[in-house]
Formats: C-alpha cells, structure tokens, sequence
C-alpha cells in the first residue's frame, strides 16, 4: 500500500484550472516552516518515526484487544461505509463522462374511426381498436470540451481519497483509545488495590486505637479520629470501584459489545523506554491522515470551483436515437430498416438571475474556508507534539520525585506508629503519616498511568501506521 505524499497532493492541485489562486497570504502559508521540534531538547530525536509503534510497548494482549476493536467498533464501520459511500459516487460521476444508453419498448391502443359523424350504420359511436407497438433505442453523450466533467471527476476522486484518510484517521484515533483505556483500566484497577490496603490499614489502627480507649491509654479524640479515617478510606475504595466499573464499561463498549458485560483482561501498568525518535515537523503532514484529508478536501474544492466557474461556457449534447413501430409486436423485431435521428444541442447560459456567478463565489468562498481549515488543523497537530514532548519530560521529573516520596513516607508512617505506641506523639500525626503514604502510592499509579498515557498521545499525534502497513491506498 503506498502513502498519498505532498508532492502528489501538488500535482493533483496543479491539474486545477489556474484560476483558482490561493486566497491565503504565503505569511500564513509559510507560518509552519520549523526545521526541529522546539520542545525537543535533545538533538538526535529528529530520527525516524516508529511505523509500528503499537509492538514498542510490548503488551501482546493489548494488540489482541486493539484487533477485536477494529474488527468490531461501531464508528470505524460508519467511517468505512462512509468510504463505501464516496467510491459508489465516484463511480457514478465518472459515468457521467461516457454515453448513456437507452432502451424503451411500448405499446399502445387507440381507436381508428370513432365518433358519430363515421358511424353510417347507425350502431356504436366507437371505431374499432388497434394496437400499435414501438421499439426504440436512444444513445445521449455530452461534449466536455470545457473539460468540466474532468474537474467533476477530480473533485469526487479527491473526496474518496479524503474519505479514505478519514477512514485511516479513524482508525488511529480508535488504536490509542483503546491503547488509553487499557492502561487506565490497569491504573483503576490499580487504585481500588491501594484504596483496598487504605481500609484494611484504617481498620487495624482502629483496633489499636480502640484497644488502648477501653484500656485508658487513650482519648476519645483518637477513637473519633480513627473511626473518620475508616469511613473516608471505605467511601474512597467505593469511588475508586466506580471508576474501574466505568472504564470496562468504555473497554466493551469499543470493542463493540455489551458494556455491562466482565472484563477478564489483565491490562498492567508496564514500563516504557525512553522518548521515541520524533522525525521532522515537515513530514508530519504526511504521516497524519487527519492533515491528508484536510488537504484532500482542499483540492475537491478547488475542483468545484473549476465546475462552477466552467457551468458559465456552452455545452454541446449529441443526441442518437432508432426506432421502428408495427401494429403486431413480432413485427417490430422482423428485421426492416429502422429510423434514425441525430440531434446536436449547443446550450449557451445567458442571463439566470447571478445565480452561476454566485455559485462560482460560493465555490471559491468554501475553498478559502478549507484552506484555513488545513492551516488550523496543521498548527493543531504541531501543538499535540509539542504538548506531548514538554509532557513526557515534566513526567520523568514528576516520577523521580514521586518515588522519592514514596520511601520518604512509608518511612515516616513505619516510625510514627512506633512512636505513638510508646507515647511519644500523638494520632494526628500517625493519621497525617498515613494519608501521605497512601497519597503517595496513588501519586505513583497515577503518574505511571500518565506515562503511558502519554507515549499514547505522542505515538498518535506523530502520526503513521500503529503496525507498519495502515497507509493510504486511494484509487484516484
């Protein structure tokens, strides 16, 4: 399969009648011209990009589950119908190139004779019927001499192509969601394992607590403080199972089936390597599908408005057709000689009201629309990059800490408990060292979550096939 690039994109557009100029100032058209990405501070990540990114994170049951969603999943089936769609109509255009045939057979019954000035004998005002048979054929083409068919022809072979990108877009927007969600399952389910150690942690220092109340070694304050703290990590664990149900429910749900139904996956929350090789800004507009069909649907309409600016000029209609006609239907097919006619019609538009000049400045209204649109959509993909470099290394900075803040803590609440056993501080403060633990460990779930998360993000807005083969394969 072969990758619809830029130069080829230029060439269809050069194909265009030259009266459709760009509206857009080159300022704005060269605003896109950075050699490197700014975010990126290391110098060699300007390598290529990863074309089956989906095998780097090394989790075959996440591919697994990625090919039943693109098997199954609702929108990418729309988004393939869609692609349907735009082949049948492309055909159809081009049929409007070519001759159209006709065949018509007919039958008919009159009266020869009738009325009451013919009718000498004095019986029925009616003649006597007879039946009259016809066989024609009929053959009509249209010049294109303007070659305005030829531009219809473009603008619906370059909506397939966009139709196809949409399609492959589609598809990569499902991949990373599914990739997203799985690795959120895996934190969720991960978080209801932290929150679940938060109760039985509370509920062991209730007993402590409780033990020491009934023994006189402590205050009903602990006890209170103690029996609060059991009931925030009781509401906290049932939170967190509400998440975990939720995201299953997105789990099924893209994979097309019934979103109360188990998981029985066991996503995890794996480490990843270091920053992918980022490639060049440049050829980010074609690796991106999105872009590819921003820039597909830009060539349609400047295709249109060729149609539209030519629907102003004469077209020629040449019209064939054969006949013959017999009162008994075996005799309209015994071989005499048919009749023929030819008809040539030249059509001139010579006053509609500006309603052809307002449809070719409607046309050129709608190009200059998607031009900016392609401007927009190109700086937005530019953005997704750079957001998604600056995020994965603020989050190498975040985990380090984060891990130090870990030990720091469990540290801290192993030796508070000791020292309030013997007397030496009070609960508030094993409660504080307990909440910065725990804290600490969903700290850590989260940030590893967002790690992948983020390589997700980064592997989706760089663009390019998720296995080394999702290209583009329009048939222009």
């Amino acid at each position: 399969m072969r990758q619809i690039s830029l130069k080829i994109c230029a060439m269809l557009c050069a194909l265009v009648t030259g009266a459709c100029v760009s509206p857009v100032p080159e300022s704005l058209r060269a605003a896109n011209g950075e050699t490197r990405w700014v975010r990126a501070v290391d110098s060699d990540a300007t390598g290529e990009v990863s074309e089956a990114w989906l095998t780097t994170l090394g989790d075959a049951e996440l591919e697994a589950t990625i090919g039943q969603a693109l098997s199954n999943n609702y929108a990418l089936a729309q988004a393939a119908a869609r692609m349907e769609q735009a082949w049948f109509t492309l055909k159809t255009t081009r049929a409007a190139s070519l001759p159209a045939v006709s065949l018509t057979l007919d039958s008919s019954r009159r009266r020869i004779g009738a009325g009451p000035q013919n009718n000498n004998f004095g019986g029925s005002a009616g003649g006597e019927p007879i039946d009259v048979f016809g066989l024609g054929l009929d053959i009509v083409w249209q010049a294109d001499i303007w070659r305005e068919l030829s531009a219809a022809n473009r603008s619906a072979a370059l909506t397939y192509a966009a139709a196809e990108a949409a399609y492959l877009d589609q598809r990569r927007r499902l991949v990373a969601s599914v990739a997203r969600n799985w690795f959120a399952l895996a934190a969720a389910r991960a978080q209801v394992e932290v929150a679940a150690l938060r109760v039985a942690n509370a509920k062991d220092s209730l007993e402590i607590v409780e033990s020491g109340y009934r023994s006189g070694i402590n205050e009903a304050l602990d006890l209170y403080l103690a029996r609060n703290t059991l009931a925030n990590a009781e509401n906290n664990l049932a939170a967190s199972e509400q998440i975990v149900a939720e995201t299953e429910a997105t789990y099924q749900l893209l994979r097309a089936n019934y979103p109360g139904t188990p998981v029985e996956a066991t996503p995890t929350l794996r480490d990843v390597d270091q920053r992918p090789q980022l490639g060049l800004p440049a050829t980010l507009v074609t690796r991106r599908a999105d872009l590819q069909q921003a820039w597909l649907n830009l060539l349609a309409a400047n295709a249109d408005l060729a149609v539209a600016h030519k629907q102003r000029f004469p077209s020629i209609t040449l019209r064939a057709g054969s006949s013959d006609s017999a009162d008994l239907f075996p005799d309209v097919f015994d071989g005499t000689p048919l009749g023929w006619t030819l008809i040539g019609t030249v059509i001139q538009p010579v006053w509609e009201a500006g309603r052809l000049r307002a449809n070719t400045d409607r046309a050129r209204a709608r190009m200059r629309e998607l031009e900016y649109l392609y401007l927009e959509a190109a700086n937005q993909a530019f953005a997704e990059v750079e957001n998604a470099i600056s995020q994965h290394d603020a989050l190498a900075l975040r985990i380090g800490a984060a891990q130090q803040g870990l030990v720091d803590a469990e540290s801290a609440l192993r030796l508070s408990l000791e020292q309030y056993q013997s007397g030496l501080v009070n609960y508030a403060t094993v409660l504080e060292s307990q909440r910065r633990a725990f804290d600490a460990r969903a700290t850590m779930v989260d940030l590893r979550n967002q790690r992948l998360q983020n390589r997700v993000d980064l592997f989706e807005a760089l663009g390019g096939a998720y296995n080394g083969s999702d290209h583009m394969d329009a048939k222009l």
